[in-house]
């Protein structure tokens, strides 16, 4: 069993807070590296970049860290904070946009001010426009009963499909072209337990 951190956007950190997200989909390769070596141990893929002039070069991906997560693993949860004096930590997804603070990166969290434990039950690998029905709803997309849409944190709304709306959270978060290449995807499926990771069961 190993301990990772891992980093959710204030949206994803409340339909994990409302037990409305199970899953999540993680990049399995870096960015383009003209290095041959891996970074850390881990393996590299070699692939062709041609840019927009028609020239070539030989580029390589480093496969990142959550191609090693297994099952059982333990992920805590780093988010956007603020500090109120020594002791008081404020977290950003439970105040809205509008609120005068100053807040701090979610790489910043230290481990024992984490307050989500995510423990890993699957992992497999797949590419992003895989996602099914079920495992869009599991990435914490909903259905609204009063405007009869499906919608993530109260935006990005499809009436038809909870993998469109998936889609579009996926584009904004990284960019329409890791939608639109089906890159490869670690997706982590896991169990959430509401407390620090280094509290008692």
């Amino acid at each position: 069993m190993t301990d990772r951190p891992i980093v959710f956007i204030s949206s994803t950190i409340r339909a994990l807070l409302s037990d409305k997200k199970s899953q999540t989909r993680r990049l399995m390769w870096g960015e383009p590296h003209a290095a041959p070596q891996g970074v850390g141990g881990r393996p590299s893929v070699a692939f062709t970049l041609t840019d927009d002039l028609g020239r070539s070069a030989r580029m390589y991906r480093t496969a990142t860290i959550w191609e090693k997560v297994e099952v059982g693993d333990r992920l805590w949860v780093r988010e956007a904070f603020a500090m109120r004096g020594p002791a008081v930590i404020l977290y950003r997804a439970d105040h809205s946009a509008s609120d005068a603070m100053v807040w701090r990166p979610s790489l910043h969290l230290p481990r024992a001010r984490s307050r989500l434990t995510l423990v890993v039950t699957e992992v497999r690998r797949e590419r992003v426009q895989q996602i099914s029905r079920d495992d869009a709803i599991a990435e914490g997309v909903e259905w609204d009963m009063k405007s009869r849409r499906w919608h993530f944190d109260g935006r990005l709304a499809d009436r038809q499909d909870p993998c469109r709306v998936f889609e579009q959270f996926w584009r904004e978060l990284h960019g329409d072209r890791e939608w639109e290449t089906d890159p490869e995807v670690v997706v982590l499926a896991f169990t959430v337990r509401h407390a620090n990771i280094d509290a008692g069961e």
